[in-house]
């Protein structure tokens, strides 16, 4: 299938990225400004992918950032926030318009993340812990259909003609969140429709100072 052929192609992609961190953290690095800067929602994007139980079934799409902040002091990160539209949730890996538009409207539903009553998921950084060079372990709590639980995750931070991209690929656990559809956590005999709890969120934050 196109969508994946697309899906395997991006992780790829990813796991090339994922490499190359040790290498980045050791070069030299721009020290960052101290401040707070803003996420610039238009340039800032989270990409999603869900996987099948079975076999190497995936889909994939883009969730869009609301709003966000981060602060550094010192040249280092510090905290950060950031807002997800979980109402304009998309996927870009089935055939056709009416698959896609059908998967998402899924998605939305209360089977998943119940957009309507939950429109919004947030993480909010309560500790970045510096690893060398733009390497850092964030730390802090993940908000979806207002269930939170604390995570902790890898991430970049690079300094790019004075604003400063924040990277990073994590997993998910969607049963701590209560999205139950097709989780063999909460249904037995599921087979083949079985979907893996564990889905991936693929990163990019882009953000500028506040003047």
């Amino acid at each position: 299938m196109p969508g994946i052929n697309l899906s395997f192609q991006r992780l790829i992609s990813r796991i090339g990225t994922l490499l190359l961190l040790p290498l980045l953290a050791v070069a030299p690095q721009a020290v960052p400004a101290s401040g707070t800067y803003a996420v610039d929602a238009n340039e800032s994007q989270v990409y999603w992918t869900g996987r099948s139980e079975i076999g190497k079934y995936s889909l994939s799409g883009v969730v869009p950032v609301a709003s966000g902040s981060i602060t550094v002091e010192g040249g280092l990160l510090k905290t950060g926030l950031v807002e997800i539209n979980m109402t304009a949730i998309s996927c870009n890996t089935l055939d056709n318009g009416a698959s896609n538009q059908k998967l998402i409207t899924h998605l939305s539903s209360p089977d998943f993340f119940d957009v309507k009553k939950y429109p919004k998921a947030t993480f909010v950084m309560t500790r970045a812990i510096p690893k060398g060079g733009n390497a850092y372990e964030l730390a802090g709590n993940l908000t979806i259909k207002d269930k939170t639980n604390p995570i902790q995750f890898p991430a970049t931070l690079q300094e790019q003609q004075g604003k400063l991209l924040l990277k990073t690929l994590l997993v998910v656990d969607r049963a701590k969140f209560d999205v139950r559809y097709g989780s063999n956590s909460f249904f037995d005999n599921l087979g083949n429709d079985a979907i893996k709890n564990e889905f991936e969120l693929d990163i990019e934050l882009l953000t500028q100072k506040k003047k």
